[in-house]
C-alpha cells in the first residue's frame, strides 16, 4: 500500500530540536498536508507564519510528492 512520507515537529525539550543546520542540506520549499486524522497537539511550535487566531500544531503532516 502506498502512503505519502509523514512528518512531525520534536518537543521543545528535545536536545535534538535546536542546533547546527548545514546549509547544504536544507530543503528551500515543500508542500506539507496536515494529517488531521491523528489530531492536534494542544500546543504550538514558535512560528512566524501562524495567525493568531491558530492556537496548535497538528502531530503529523503528510509530504506531497
Amino acid at each position: 500500500r502506498k502512503r505519502l512520507p509523514r512528518l512531525r515537529f520534536l518537543s521543545n525539550g528535545d536536545p535534538e530540536a535546536y542546533g547546527f543546520l548545514n546549509p547544504d542540506e536544507v530543503i528551500r520549499g515543500s508542500h506539507i498536508i496536515p494529517a488531521f486524522h491523528y489530531g492536534s497537539t494542544g500546543e504550538q511550535v514558535a512560528s512566524i507564519a501562524r495567525g493568531e487566531d491558530e492556537l496548535d500544531d497538528w502531530c503529523y503532516y503528510y509530504v506531497n510528492m
